[in-house]
């Protein structure tokens, strides 16, 4: 692509009502043939980075605070962006709110993409696949029960939620003062891979569990699978995915009296996870934290995490 996207949430003053609103900004590479952009000398030999565009609005609605805000990016200047928007004195609380820029152009009215049923949705992610196709995933409370529900944008709308995780097992987990949340990728076919935390029905343990939701609508998700299942406690994880398709999800594992990181790996060809996860890092400290993973063009996996005032480092080939 030829453009990076910054997104936030910014208190605005009104004449009305001020409140928390979703602001974004373009930082745009420099192409002389493009009519959207305007450079002083276009016979320069060697032309580098435009910069960055104007701040604008994204919500453009005063119906409350909006926050926690997650974006997405495919092809060139293309982009979908969602947040938690609060409606005051209504039912709802906090909704899932969504908009989308087609060659660095937003939408002029954002979508709900939570139903009128939700219960104080948060901590939204989204992901998006090569052709604008995205699927956004969030926290909300139902009957008391912290619960996963995910939502699929074909390019033009925005599926009703469906729930994620396993409606089986004990609550779903999520900690807002650290990332414990669903985390969601997308494959170039539309194929969606999430990974969240959630307790056992006895809640007796908390364990990493995972599914699959074909390209298509969320209906034809796959049955939650459970990637890690020890008597330790995991916490932050992570999910990165490579060029093939294939994925690896990391996590802090509480191993007794040590935390260390674990990861498992997800083959794209079998759609299945491996059996047992494996031993990431960690030096047998009180303190290996915050793991997170990426893949680069190779398919090989880069792990970094923190254990006191260090950073460490591992890389899976």
């Amino acid at each position: 692509g030829d453009a990076v996207f910054s997104i936030w949430a910014q208190y605005q003053f009104g004449s009305t009502q001020s409140n928390y609103r979703i602001l974004q900004r373009q930082y745009l590479y420099f192409r002389c043939t493009d009519p959207l952009l305007v450079y002083p000398d276009c016979s320069v030999a060697d032309p580098t980075l435009l910069g960055w565009r104007a701040i604008s609005m994204i919500d453009s609605h005063d119906i409350g605070d909006a926050g926690e805000p997650q974006i997405a990016a495919w092809g060139n200047r293309n982009a979908v962006a969602v947040w938690t928007q609060n409606v005051p004195g209504g039912v709802a609380g906090n909704e899932i709110w969504a908009n989308t820029a087609t060659n660095g152009v937003w939408g002029a009215t954002p979508v709900r993409v939570t139903t009128g049923s939700v219960a104080s949705a948060a901590a939204p992610v989204v992901a998006v696949d090569s052709t604008g196709n995205a699927v956004a995933a969030w926290m909300e409370f139902v009957t008391g029960r912290q619960t996963f529900f995910a939502s699929r944008y074909n390019g033009t709308s925005w599926s009703s939620p469906v729930q994620i995780d396993d409606s089986s097992a004990g609550p779903a987990v999520y900690q807002s003062s650290h990332p414990s949340k669903i985390r969601a990728v997308m494959d170039a076919s539309g194929n969606a891979l999430f990974v969240w935390l959630q307790e056992n029905l006895g809640r007796t343990n908390t364990n990493v569990h995972a599914r699959r939701c074909p390209s298509g609508p969320l209906s034809g998700c796959t049955t939650p699978v459970l990637i890690e299942n020890s008597d330790g406690y995991p916490n932050f994880p992570d999910l990165a995915l490579g060029p093939n398709g294939d994925a690896i999800a990391v996590w802090k594992q509480e191993d007794g009296a040590v935390k260390r990181i674990y990861a498992n790996h997800y083959t794209a060809a079998s759609t299945s996870w491996n059996a047992t996860p494996s031993l990431a890092g960690g030096n047998d400290t009180t303190w290996g934290e915050g793991p997170q993973v990426a893949i680069d063009g190779n398919g090989d996996a880069t792990v970094v995490w923190t254990e006191f005032d260090n950073v460490f480092v591992n890389r899976f080939e």
